[in-house]
């Protein structure tokens, strides 16, 4: 997107002066001559100056699910350490409230002028590692293969005044958005932070103005540790104190903490541990998850009391069940099709076959009604006995599963729709052969509470393989 106009310039250039130097301290001074007394009054401790200018109240990571990530521990210089096994599908969160003048804080996120370097938005920040490929253009509208830039870093952090500062400030203030698509901060009736409650709401309850930046694969952070530094700026140009986090992205994390994280004592499987130690015959099933919209492979919290990987999400819908396969002992490639079906011959199905314990939407009898808008029918307990209802459950899913193409399918390594650690796309786990993916839009919605998801595979020769099996947690 082109750069956001700035067609009228705030007289803030003053903002550059409030430094360190208007932060006044108790010194040892203070106490020196003071005359002893056998009894202490209660001016004798001098009280600390507060620092000018707004302050954060929060500073830290939410995941693709909106939920505030916890800390993991802190380093060596006092600032929160967050942890992520991806750079991508989580969101920079920022919380300020007025400083010791009262002033309100400043709701821009980008402010900008390509000859000014003291024109600036009301949030500031700068990450020390460039986020994608950290192009110097500002807000540049993606490439012929569409792609963004990314943001360029400045390591040290230093808010100085000149153009490449201001210029990598706006950058990455173009993707703190106000909740409608515009940069910029929002009010508690829009917040972009969920809790176990399952309401949005800010992260601290003195925030007065919260800065949400979703993070997507063209902006991912690298692998290690990235410093995050912020200020915020209030409505008469005084900048408030710095704050800073560390942004860990770790590709060999098993988990992830958030504050809606579910402990277990089983241990959460990861991404490449589904493959059985050898094929069983037929069609075997390497990879059955959850990814998020930008194809990210979400992690499941734990697993419930049979073992089945549970993966959580406040929302039913806006996410795509992830379906991998190999070939079996007999070396027969994995079937292709994710919908066949005859109303008249229960025996017709699809390769890839695809069961849920709740209703997901409102289903009717129709197979791919309305363009496979419709609903999907449950089959509880899992059943693939061969009666024409549980044909058109299977097909009325399968509908679903689609190529990039739009045919319901399976897809090859070049057309994957998950991308793990890199900007390109392909297969989760190494040793699939072909990949099924259906993006759960709120037409057919996952219903509140756990639902079973129950996937099978068949391959070329009609030989269907071990069942796999998942839980879906909608929060709501």
């Amino acid at each position: 997107m082109a750069p956001p106009a700035s067609t009228a310039t705030p007289s803030r250039t003053a903002t550059a002066t409030p430094t360190a130097t208007q932060t006044s301290l108790p010194t040892a001074t203070n106490s020196a001559t003071r005359t002893p007394s056998a009894t202490p009054v209660a001016t004798a401790t001098p009280v600390p100056t507060e620092e000018p200018g707004p302050k954060i109240s929060y500073l830290g990571i939410a995941d693709s699910q909106d939920a505030p990530q916890e800390a993991v521990g802190k380093d060596d210089q006092g600032r929160d350490i967050f942890e992520r096994r991806f750079g991508q599908a989580l969101s920079i969160v920022v919380e300020a409230r007025p400083g010791p003048s009262g002033h309100a804080v400043g709701f821009e996120a980008v402010n900008y002028d390509p000859e000014d370097p003291t024109i600036r938005p009301d949030l500031q920040v700068e990450v020390s590692s460039d986020l994608g490929r950290g192009r110097p253009a500002v807000c540049d509208n993606p490439d012929s293969e569409g792609n963004f830039g990314g943001v360029p870093a400045v390591d040290p952090p230093d808010f100085s005044e000149t153009q490449p500062i201001s210029d990598a400030i706006n950058d990455l203030g173009c993707l703190f958005n106000d909740g409608t698509g515009n940069p910029g901060g929002r009010g508690p009736e829009v917040a972009c932070t969920v809790f176990p409650d399952a309401v949005y709401h800010f992260v601290d309850s003195s925030t007065t103005v919260q800065f949400c930046a979703p993070i997507a694969a063209s902006f991912r952070f690298p692998n290690g540790d990235t410093i995050i530094t912020a200020r915020v700026r209030d409505v008469d140009g005084v900048v408030g104190p710095p704050r800073q986090i560390v942004l860990r992205v770790d590709p060999n994390l098993i988990s992830t903490p958030t504050v809606t994280r579910t402990p277990s004592a089983t241990p959460t499987p990861t991404a490449t541990a589904t493959e059985a130690p050898s094929p069983s015959p037929g069609a075997n099933i390497t990879y059955f998850a959850v990814a998020a919209p930008d194809g990210t492979p979400l992690q499941s919290i734990g697993v419930d009391d049979e073992s089945r990987p549970i993966y959580q999400s406040r929302l039913g819908y806006a996410f795509s069940l992830v379906v991998e396969g190999r070939p079996g002992s007999e070396g027969t490639a994995v079937g292709e099709t994710a919908f066949d079906y005859n109303p008249q011959d229960a025996s017709v199905r699809p390769d890839l076959q695809v069961l849920v314990s709740q209703p997901l939407g409102d289903p009717s009898p129709a197979v791919c009604d309305n363009a496979g808008l419709g609903g999907i029918p449950a089959i509880d307990p899992p059943d693939f006995s061969e009666t024409q209802v549980i044909s058109d459950a299977i097909n009325d899913l399968g509908c679903r599963f689609k190529n990039s193409a739009g045919d319901p399918v399976a897809r090859g390594p070049s057309d994957a729709c998950t991308m793990v650690q890199t900007n390109q796309v392909h297969f989760v786990d190494a040793n699939s052969t072909v990949q099924f993916c259906a993006r759960i839009d709120s037409e057919f919605s996952f219903p509140v509470g756990d639902t079973v998801v129950t996937a099978r595979l068949r391959d070329a020769d009609g030989v269907i393989g071990p069942v796999r099996q998942i839980v879906v947690r909608i929060t709501g």
